[in-house]
């Protein structure tokens, strides 16, 4: 980044569902053109190789990777610094979200997510439900949210031993927040409109049309993070810091949700990555 000179061009899977993440500083993990592939930029050569992947998360410890090829219909978990697979985990005949031509646009719809330790497994399917599992017994999952509404929206994560997630269906939106070990709602809502969640290592963030805030996942209490006339399209947090992407631009938030900086701009920019 300091020369803008290139260091390694990568042949990828020819799908907008392609994902690429960083393991580590030097090693990048992307879906590759022959399956998922480790990749370390320093040395200039790939680690290790695994089956055909689109979907890609790697667990907050670094230690496991998850992975999802298009439609089909179950999950690999990779230990990340060997490559081998550890486990398999069957979705039992349903499959994520896929548009009929992936090749040229990714809704972002689906939600996968492993937790810290690579413990627990979640995932969102086609026709509605919320799936966990337990990874040392994923033959037993544990249905969230069943296939009796249409939701075909669906965001969130972990935070600890929390699932925090979000289901959408053309109108209206449901958020909750699930203790991952007795399968238990903790909280949640339900408005018209659409539920913005992301999780970290640091807690749980919702978006909801003009508000921006991050809860705690037992008590509910509400820590403002944005508050604007706009409708909050994309976001990202760091700490006490967010940048949030409305319809024509994009804005700086401090602490105590107070406004740093604002930019106008003609196109959205929910496009491309905020970090």
């Amino acid at each position: 980044t300091q020369t803008g000179e290139k260091m390694a061009s990568l042949p990828a899977e020819q799908s907008a569902l392609a994902e690429a993440h960083f393991l580590s500083d030097d090693v990048v993990l992307y879906s590759g053109e022959d399956g998922l592939e480790a990749y370390d930029i320093k040395a200039q050569k790939a680690l290790w190789k695994g089956k055909p992947a689109t979907a890609i998360r790697i667990s907050g410890d670094g230690k496991s990777v998850a992975a999802v090829y298009k439609e089909e219909s179950f999950a690999t978990v990779y230990d990340a610094t060997t490559g081998k697979a550890k486990k398999t985990v069957s979705f039992q005949g349903r499959h994520q979200r896929v548009t009929v031509n992936d090749r040229f646009a990714n809704p972002n719809d689906n939600l996968l997510a492993i937790n810290w330790d690579g413990t627990k497994l979640c995932a969102s399917f086609a026709d509605g439900s919320l799936v966990l599992y337990d990874l040392s017994r994923p033959e037993e999952p544990a249905t969230i949210l069943d296939h009796s509404v249409p939701y075909v929206h669906f965001e969130g994560g972990f935070y600890e031993n929390y699932l925090a997630f979000s289901a959408s269906t053309d109108s209206k939106s449901v958020f909750a927040v699930v203790d991952a070990d007795t399968k238990e709602q903790t909280g949640g809502f339900s408005e018209d409109g659409m539920f913005g969640v992301q999780t970290d290592e640091n807690g749980i963030y919702v978006a909801y049309d003009n508000i921006l805030v991050k809860m705690h996942p037992v008590t509910g209490e509400q820590t403002p993070l944005v508050s604007t006339k706009e409708t909050i399209r994309h976001f990202a947090v760091d700490d006490d810091q967010a940048v949030i992407a409305v319809d024509e631009g994009f804005a700086f938030y401090g602490k105590d949700a107070k406004l740093v900086s604002s930019y106008q701009n003609q196109n959205r920019s929910d496009l491309v990555l905020i970090a």
